[in-house]
């Protein structure tokens, strides 16, 4: 008898000791997926926006030149990176004044996601994200300054916004991929 409840208490705990290192491995792997992606996630959000400054510095200084044929190349230029997917300058009510794509000026933006995010660079000075699966788009608010008075009126102080989108889609689909590689699917 003791025989037999001993196999059997044997058997109980080998499969419940395995079961229950199995369970904690596909944990610690699912945990160190989310930490691998969220620390990637973190150094792009950091680079976008070290390119969005970059990109507001070029840019105003272009605009307190008065170059804007230079201003417009530029913008031309930059949304033929790879990962740039739009870059716009924005008035308050939503048109597109410059954008890297020609045909988009003059147009009001028709995304309301969008729209909200220029309206709400009125109300801010820093930067502003707005993110979606796969594309991030950084939001630079244009604030009347004083070298702004050169072809701007000194009303009103806030004079648009610098959209910047960025497409992270094939980013995404990798490390989806080296996910789904780490847990065996």
């Amino acid at each position: 008898m003791f025989r037999a409840l001993r196999k059997s208490l044997s058997a109980k705990i080998a499969v419940s000791t395995t079961a229950t290192l199995v369970i904690l491995l596909g944990l610690a792997s699912a945990y160190t997926g989310w930490v691998q992606r969220r620390t990637v996630v973190d150094l792009q959000t950091r680079t976008n926006e070290g390119f969005a400054t970059f990109v507001y510095n070029t840019l105003l200084f272009s605009m307190v030149e008065g170059k804007m044929a230079e201003l417009q190349k530029i913008l031309e230029n930059a949304v033929s990176t790879a990962g740039i997917e739009a870059l716009r300058i924005v008035t308050p009510d939503g048109t597109v004044r410059y954008s890297g794509r020609p045909a988009e000026i003059g147009k009001k933006i028709e995304d309301p996601a969008l729209e909200r995010l220029v309206q709400s660079g009125a109300k801010t000075t820093g930067l502003l994200a707005l993110r979606r699966a796969g594309h991030v788009t950084e939001a630079v608010p244009l604030h009347n300054q004083g070298v702004c008075t050169t072809c701007h009126a000194s009303d009103p102080p806030y004079l648009g916004t610098i959209l910047v989108g960025f497409d992270f889609s094939d980013f995404d689909a990798q490390l989806a991929t080296i996910r789904n590689r780490q847990l065996g699917l």
